[in-house]
């Protein structure tokens, strides 16, 4: 109790701490003003720009960390729905940003406050569709396959031209290692853990216990 009340006094009001921490990880993005507004970001459409997305839903903390990104988290009723940039998370502790300072927190203390909806940008390439299933192709499908768990029975073929059963194969597989619902469809939580596989880009905190 003690800790959460520490927490709550080190909120900002809640549309200032939104504005900080959509700021905080458009920049831990590289995302420029002239690219987009925080203002626009924050309404988290589906395509913010060219090449750059955005998806909400709900998780758990376990699957957050397996995309290793920086994630805005929403808080529940009680604490005004406010939002929080998770940028650390260990086994025990999470490290978060509040808009106008760092802190950790249990990952038990913090679960009591968290609603379990979560915010997260990512890059993708601009001729992606909003989604890709079996018999599409294209440009889109190209940027999959290069993300895609590879396949060892395929080693040294040709990739498929198509989306044929091999790649929703390996889009199951995906989704099962990252908690996301298995329907071999390359929807937007999809997309964002294939983006989340590139090397280039923000990645959680490694030193929270």
């Amino acid at each position: 109790d003690g800790a959460l009340a520490k927490f709550r006094d080190a909120l900002p009001v809640p549309d200032v701490g939104k504005v900080r921490v959509w700021g905080e990880l458009l920049a831990r993005r590289q995302v420029s003003s002239k690219e987009t507004s925080v203002a626009n970001a924050i309404n988290c459409d589906a395509v913010i720009f060219p090449g750059f997305a955005c998806v909400s839903g709900r998780g758990s903390l376990d699957q957050l960390r397996r995309f290793d990104r920086p994630i805005v988290l929403e808080l529940d009723d009680a604490n005004a729905k406010q939002q929080v940039l998770l940028v650390g998370a260990g086994d025990e502790d999470v490290r978060l940003f509040l808009g106008g300072k760092y802190v950790e927190l249990t990952r038990e203390a913090f679960e009591h406050v968290w609603n379990g909806r979560f915010y997260a940008v990512f890059r993708v390439d601009p001729a992606m569709p909003a989604k890709l299933a079996r018999g599409d192709s294209g440009d889109g499908l190209a940027w999959a396959l290069e993300r895609l768990p590879p396949d060892p029975a395929a080693a040294g073929t040709t990739p498929p031209a198509s989306f044929d059963r091999s790649v929703e194969t390996r889009v199951l597989t995906l989704q099962r290692r990252f908690g996301i619902a298995a329907d071999g469809v390359v929807g937007p939580e999809t997309m964002f853990a294939l983006s989340s596989l590139d090397n280039e880009g923000p990645h959680l905190a490694r030193g929270v216990p």
